[in-house]
C-alpha cells in the first residue's frame, strides 16, 4: 500500500501582490526622503533671500546678555514639509555658547506647535534671547546659526556673522535722572540734576557716555547744557554722579521741557540713545521792583563794624546784593558785596567816602550809556559786539574775587550777544578771556532797567540814610547790655 500524499495549494498571486505592496511602500519611502532632501537643499541654497536682523549684543544690568532676533521668509521659499531654526550664538577663541531662545517655524504639512510658514506668502517671526554673561565672552562676536529639517534629513547652515562684540553698558533706559536744581538766577538759567547709573552698565572700562541736558521750547526751539561724561573707569567707584551747567535765560524758555540727549562711546564706535525726557518746566520772573531792605537783626559782622545797610532782593536779570557801611574816626567806607550772608563773600567793591560822589556820578553815566547803547544795538540789529563805556572809576576802588584784595583799575563793558541781547560787565578787565574759567565778573547785569533802579538805590544819601536806622539799632542794643551791667557793679 502505498504512501499518501498531502498537496498544499499556495496563492501565489496573493504573495505577489504583498511583496509589490511593500516595495511599493519602500520606494515610496526612498523617493519622500529624496524629494525632502532636495527641497531642503535648495532651501539652503535660497538663505541668501532671508532676511535676519539681529540687535546689538547688550550686556544688562542683571548680567544677562540679550539679543533680539526677527527673521524674515520670502514668498515660495518655505516648502510645507520643513522645519527651520535659527539661534543666536556668541563665537570666542574657538568657544562657542547658544542663546536659550531660538525662532523655530515649520511647514504647513509638518504636525507640531512650532509657528507656521506659509510657502506662498512667507512671513516674520521674532523672538527675544538671552544667555549669562562669563568673562571670555568679552572679546566674542555674535552670529546667527539656522539649521533646516525635513523627516530625517537635516542640513545645517553656515553661521552669518552679525555682531562684532557685544554692546559694553545696560541698556540706556537703564540709566535715571534726578533733577535737583532749574532755576533762574543772574539772568541765566541754573541746572543740576544726578545721573544714576546700575552697576553693570559700563563692563568695558574704557567706554564712556556723553550726557547732555538739553531744554526745548517754543516754535522747536532747544538750547543745550554743556555736556558731561562718564567714563566706563569712574563707576568702579560711585554710581552716582552730578552735572551742574547754566545758559543765557531767554524769554521763550519760560514754557519748556527738559531732556536728556546721551551717546555712548566704546570700542571705536558711537551709539546715539534717545532722548529722555526729564521734567516739565516752567522758568517764572519776579516783576518787583528793585528796593533796599534793612529790617534784619544786627549780624556778626555788624557789631564789629561793618554795619548791615541794606540789601537789594534778587530778581532774575538782576543778582542782587548787600551793602554795609564802616566808619573809622573821619573816615568811612561802603561795601558792596554780591553775597546777601554775614560775610562780604569772595566778590565785592570798596569804595572809600571821599571818592563816592565820583563812583555815584560815573555810575549815573554807565546806566546812560547801557540805556542808550542798547536802544541803539537792538535798532540795528548788532550783534556780537563788546565796548568799553569810557568812564573813569579811580584808583582807589577795592576788587575781590579770590580771597585777597587790591586796588585796582574798574572797567563798565557794554556786550551784546550772538542772539542781540545786551548786558553790562563790571570787571577789572576790558576784555574777558572765555578760556580763563577761574574769573567771573564783579557784576552782569542784563536789563537797563534793572541797572538804573540800582543807581537810584546805591545813592549816597539812600545809603547813609539806612546805615544810620542799623546803626541807631546797634546803639540800642548796646546801651541796653550796659543798662543791665551797670545795676550789677
Amino acid at each position: 500500500m502505498g504512501s499518501r500524499r498531502t498537496v498544499v495549494a499556495h496563492d501565489t498571486d496573493g504573495v505577489f501582490k504583498t511583496m509589490k505592496r511593500v516595495l511599493a511602500v519602500l520606494f515610496a519611502t526612498m523617493l519622500v526622503g529624496q524629494v525632502w532632501a532636495g527641497g531642503i537643499k535648495k532651501m539652503a541654497s535660497m538663505m541668501s533671500k532671508v532676511r535676519c536682523e539681529v540687535s546689538q549684543a547688550i550686556l544688562q544690568a542683571d548680567g544677562n546678555i540679550e539679543v533680539n532676533l526677527r527673521v524674515t521668509f520670502p514668498p515660495n521659499f518655505f516648502i510645507s514639509t520643513a522645519i527651520v531654526e535659527f539661534v543666536p550664538v556668541l563665537k570666542c577663541n574657538s568657544k562657542e555658547w547658544l542663546f536659550d531662545n531660538t525662532i523655530s517655524v515649520q511647514g504647513e504639512s509638518v504636525q507640531g506647535n512650532r509657528d507656521i510658514c506659509s510657502f506662498r506668502n512667507g512671513g516674520t517671526f521674532s523672538t527675544k534671547s538671552s544667555i549669562r554673561f562669563k568673562d571670555e565672552m568679552r572679546n566674542s562676536k555674535l552670529y546667527v546659526r539656522a539649521k533646516i529639517k525635513a523627516g530625517n534629513n537635516e542640513i545645517i547652515c553656515p553661521d552669518i556673522e552679525v555682531v562684532d562684540g557685544i554692546a559694553p553698558t545696560a541698556p540706556y533706559t537703564s540709566v535715571k535722572y534726578e533733577l535737583k536744581v532749574l532755576e533762574l538766577r543772574e539772568g541765566n538759567v541754573e541746572m543740576e540734576m544726578d545721573i544714576i547709573l546700575p552697576k553693570y552698565f559700563f563692563y568695558d572700562e574704557t567706554a564712556k557716555v556723553d550726557i547732555t541736558p538739553v531744554l526745548r521750547y517754543q516754535f522747536g526751539t532747544e538750547r543745550a547744557f554743556a555736556s558731561f561724561t562718564v567714563h566706563g573707569l569712574w563707576t568702579k567707584y560711585q554710581n552716582v554722579f552730578t552735572t551742574k551747567s547754566s545758559m543765557r535765560f531767554f524769554e521763550g524758555m519760560r514754557n519748556s521741557e527738559l531732556y536728556v540727549r546721551a551717546k555712548i562711546i566704546a570700542g571705536g564706535k558711537e551709539i546715539v540713545c534717545p532722548d529722555v525726557k526729564v521734567a516739565d518746566t516752567v522758568i517764572k520772573s519776579s516783576s518787583k521792583p528793585l528796593a533796599l531792605n534793612y529790617d534784619y537783626e544786627i549780624d556778626e559782622l555788624s557789631e564789629q563794624g561793618l554795619i548791615f545797610a541794606g540789601r537789594w532782593y534778587k530778581t532774575d536779570d538782576f543778582p542782587g546784593f548787600s551793602v554795609r557801611v564802616h566808619k573809622d574816626s573821619d573816615k568811612f567806607f561802603v561795601f558792596f558785596s554780591l553775597y546777601n550772608e554775614e560775610q562780604l563773600g569772595r566778590k565785592f567793591l570798596r569804595v572809600e567816602g571821599k571818592d563816592y560822589a565820583s563812583f555815584e556820578k560815573n555810575m549815573a553815566i554807565v546806566n546812560e550809556k547801557f540805556v542808550k547803547w542798547a536802544q541803539t544795538a537792538k535798532s540795528d540789529g548788532v550783534k556780537n559786539f563788546t565796548k568799553t563805556i569810557p568812564v573813569d572809576f579811580g584808583d582807589n576802588i577795592v576788587y575781590c574775587t579770590s580771597g585777597g584784595n587790591w586796588k585796582t583799575k574798574l572797567y563798565a563793558v557794554f556786550e551784546v550777544d550772538e542772539d542781540g541781547d545786551c548786558r553790562l560787565r563790571l570787571d577789572d578787565r576790558e576784555i574777558e578771556d572765555p578760556n580763563n574759567y577761574h574769573h567771573s565778573p564783579y557784576l552782569r547785569i542784563y536789563s537797563q532797567k534793572r541797572f538804573g533802579e540800582f543807581c537810584e538805590v546805591m545813592k549816597f544819601d539812600n545809603v547813609m540814610k539806612n546805615y544810620e536806622i542799623m546803626k541807631s539799632k546797634i546803639d540800642a542794643k548796646e546801651n541796653a547790655i550796659k543798662n543791665r551791667n551797670a545795676k550789677f557793679n
